[in-house]
């Protein structure tokens, strides 16, 4: 007689979606008041040696897409008033318009191209394969330099941007051009936004299938709302209740996962390992996944179960687990 233990699990959300709000500006353009770059010092600024430092904070309005960064950046150079470099002709400062389009894109892998504009340096480039850049296909100005901003897994800004009259606007202070200067000027301009999904890790308690003389376990399932997103998972047994390698005194090795690479209380995938790259992936919800590894788990009273869960590579939708379901056998 198979046995089914119903673990209900209501996971929250990995993505806190931010919500946009707009006001309409100067010329019908319409302005961000979000932003999703790191408001801790000094994680949102660039610099330039002719304008300084370039603030992406403090205009509330610098968001980064999987598909463009929108809002506007200011700086101030010494002795004159804040000027702004605008990333978007929708979403500039008041009097900004879109006479003459321009935009700085995403690639939604965090590779940064197209076109910023400030009415005190004009055209700012981040990307020397801009077509407008005065090379020639298919590198364009990349023959003279090759440049391009882009936003790495960790959602830092990278590289440099030119403009004729500031010249090279750098975007972190360890550069692979110049070194960690870091020490010297710590800043960088960062974004919660980062290339590809955000993964999350759940482990349960310990559950007693109450078999004295253990139990043999068959499969695993989840119910709930895939949204894109992907759930994957690790199990781990033993007769121990505190996950200990020597039944029944108990006392040795005690504790599930953390070191364990093999034997009672580890986390394993479907090919013996803990590797988080070894793991038990389902098609999705109400489709079981068969237990692996019986050699392992195969008699035993007590079981733990570790789930990944990794959101859409856009990062707008999270998987939703509702019930987890482990079958197992007297």
């Amino acid at each position: 007689m198979n046995r089914v233990l119903k673990i209900f699990h209501r996971l929250i959300p990995l993505i806190g979606l931010a919500m946009v709000f707009f006001a309409a500006g100067f010329l019908a353009v319409t302005a961000f008041a979000a932003t999703n770059i790191d408001s801790v010092y000094p994680n949102y600024f660039a610099w330039s040696d002719v304008v300084g430092w370039l603030d992406f904070y403090g205009t509330d309005s610098v968001y980064v897409s999987e598909s463009e960064v929108d809002g506007y950046a200011r700086f101030n150079p010494i002795g004159e008033a804040y000027s702004y470099l605008s990333f978007n002709c929708d979403t500039g400062p008041t009097g900004s318009d879109c006479s003459v389009p321009y935009g700085v894109t995403n690639d939604a892998s965090g590779n940064l191209s197209g076109w910023a504009w400030s009415d005190v340096l004009g055209w700012v480039s981040f990307d020397c394969h801009n077509p407008e850049t005065g090379g020639t296909s298919p590198d364009y100005s990349c023959a003279q330099s090759l440049y391009q901003v882009s936003i790495d897994d960790q959602g830092d800004f990278n590289g440099w941007a030119w403009n004729d009259v500031a010249g090279w606007i750098s975007f972190n202070c360890n550069q692979t051009e110049t070194g960690n200067l870091c020490g010297t000027a710590d800043y960088r301009v960062s974004t919660i936004w980062s290339s590809g999904a955000v993964n999350g890790i759940l482990e349960s308690g310990t559950f007693d299938t109450e078999r004295p003389n253990g139990a043999s376990f068959n499969y695993i399932v989840w119910k709930g709302e895939s949204n894109g997103g992907r759930v994957t998972f690790q199990f781990a047994t033993s007769n121990c209740g505190n996950g200990a390698t020597n039944d029944p005194t108990c006392d040795t090795d005690i504790g599930w996962g953390g070191s364990k690479t093999s034997g009672d209380g580890a986390y394993l995938g479907p090919n013996g390992t803990t590797n988080e790259t070894d793991v038990y992936v389902t098609s999705g919800p109400s489709l079981p996944v068969e237990v692996k590894n019986q050699e392992i788990h195969r008699d035993k009273r007590y079981f733990r179960y570790k789930v990944y869960i990794e959101t859409d590579p856009s990062r707008s939708a999270t998987p939703i687990v509702e019930d987890i379901i482990v079958n197992w056998s007297p």
